[in-house]
């Protein structure tokens, strides 16, 4: 398909070189496919790359399409279409100054929506809640 200059298939990598790659990356995608598991789980990956500060394009699974429509942080393809993805990875590329307004709604999300001592609370009073119910609501 004559890509092979913009391509680099690698391999595995320690991870230490993660936020290198991340640096170096304009765009990141998680182009999961549609199932039960990941229509209701989160990837760790989508949280790495908006803590980098990076647009993501996410599958439709609607657990991390929601996530990134929120934030307004990345784009949402179609799960298991190819020309989907590849759109939306040509829109963001094309879109530069988008592309980096979601690469700053990434980053705020992960400070002010997603950071631990935010979510912990949310465990936190789950937890309580569940407590309250097991000693008969007293």
């Amino acid at each position: 398909m004559n890509v092979e200059e913009n391509i680099n298939f690698e391999g595995w990598r320690d991870l230490k070189l993660f936020p290198s790659y991340l640096l170096a990356s304009d765009i990141t995608i998680s182009p999961l496919k549609r199932n039960q598991h990941h229509d209701t789980t989160l990837a760790n990956k989508i949280f790495q790359y908006m803590a980098m500060g990076k647009p993501v394009i996410v599958s439709d699974c609607p657990a991390q399409a929601e996530v990134i429509e929120k934030a307004n942080c990345g784009l949402v393809h179609k799960a298991d279409d190819p020309s989907s993805l590849a759109d939306k990875m040509v829109y963001l590329i094309e879109h530069k100054d988008e592309r980096l307004v979601m690469g700053v709604n990434a980053k705020k999300a992960i400070a002010e929506t997603w950071d631990w001592k935010y979510k912990s609370k949310d465990l936190i009073d789950f937890y309580r809640g569940q407590a309250y119910l097991l000693d008969g609501g007293n």
